[in-house]
């Protein structure tokens, strides 16, 4: 028997406009479209929640921000603030991916970075800006949920299935 793929499993749990979440395995991925609000972060963190119940060994979270403004309301950087602090003992990892480029990019970072600071997960958590160098990582700490190793490209393949749109452009997900 050959080594499972994440092909069969993938799932889009809700989809908007400026919001796709989807699942597979014990991975839960959000892509950002549009600036976060407040009912689009609590319908992506329980959609997270709903996956975690599910699995024997625990979550990984990946949020990428893919496109939009860097505008947080108050409301929305006091829910990023909560989810973060709010992890349990079956959060594994939790990534941020910025594939936002220039100044854009860089206060989505930073604003990412913050929230993990001030949050204090009790988990590996970490921003990246380069989707391979964040499969890596994932992969290198967190197993499937039966225990089998994730393999980096796998978890690559499944971002850019999630930041796929419908007659959109998608953005690069560069592999290095």
């Amino acid at each position: 028997m050959g080594r499972a793929t994440f092909d069969s499993g993938y799932e889009v749990a809700f989809e908007d406009d400026g919001l796709r979440v989807a699942t597979v395995d014990n991975v839960c991925i959000s892509a950002w479209f549009e600036e976060p609000t407040l009912e689009r972060m609590r319908i992506m963190d329980r959609s997270y929640k709903s996956l975690r119940h599910q699995l024997v060994r625990g979550g990984v979270f990946v949020s990428i921000a893919v496109e939009g403004v860097p505008r947080f309301s108050a409301e929305v950087r006091a829910e990023a603030a909560r989810q973060t602090a709010a992890t349990g003992k079956r959060d594994l990892v939790t990534c941020h991916l910025v594939l936002l480029r220039g100044l854009t990019g860089s206060a989505v970072r930073a604003f990412m970075s913050t929230m993990v600071l001030v949050g204090r997960p009790a988990h590996p958590t970490k921003v990246f800006g380069d989707p391979m160098v964040a499969s890596r990582w994932i992969a290198n700490l967190v197993p499937r949920d039966d225990g089998s190793p994730w393999a980096p490209d796998d978890l690559n393949r499944m971002m850019n299935l999630t930041v796929l749109r419908q007659g959109r452009p998608a953005p690069a997900l560069r592999r290095r």
